[in-house]
């Protein structure tokens, strides 16, 4: 059975119609939350400051990790893409790469939040933002695309068919 190839128009619609559903789900899912906290006029557990203070840290650090990780992971991801294959090929493993850098940052605005639901501490939203503001900045573009994959004159066309 012979697969469809898909044009790369296809290919970044579809990279968006993933971005905008992991993007309007971590929205989602923040409001929820916050209302949650405002709803039980705090976070779920009772106020422990040292164990707050422990997950606090250990969110700090999964931050400073996965950040950095996930942007690196793609780099590395993009540049071992085999130069030789098609832009459909190429294009299905950036796209790969992709949802997992986002994944990984939107896997920080759960942990996240979790953290906030159970502290009720409001700081952390600005957390949430941040994140959510990552999440906005790596949307894909074609120019982002073009330069993550160093795509050639002729696989540059087939985005403006």
């Amino acid at each position: 059975m012979e697969l469809k190839s898909i044009s790369a128009q296809e290919h970044y619609k579809s990279m968006n119609l993933i971005f905008v559903a992991m993007l309007l789900g971590s929205v989602l899912i923040a409001g929820v939350f916050v209302f949650l906290v405002i709803a039980n006029d705090g976070g779920l557990l009772p106020k422990t400051e040292e164990v707050l203070q422990i997950l606090k840290v250990v969110l700090l650090v999964f931050i400073l990790i996965i950040i950095p990780g996930s942007y690196l992971f793609h780099k590395k991801y993009c540049e071992k893409i085999d130069k030789k294959i098609g832009l459909d090929e190429k294009l299905t493993e950036y796209k790969k790469s992709l949802i997992i850098k986002l994944a990984l940052i939107e896997s920080l605005h759960y942990f996240n939040l979790i953290l906030f639901l159970l502290s009720g501490d409001y700081y952390l939203l600005i957390i949430v933002g941040l994140l959510i503001f990552l999440l906005i900045i790596n949307r894909p573009s074609v120019e982002k695309i073009i330069s993550d994959l160093s795509l050639s004159f002729n696989e540059r066309a087939k985005f403006r068919e």
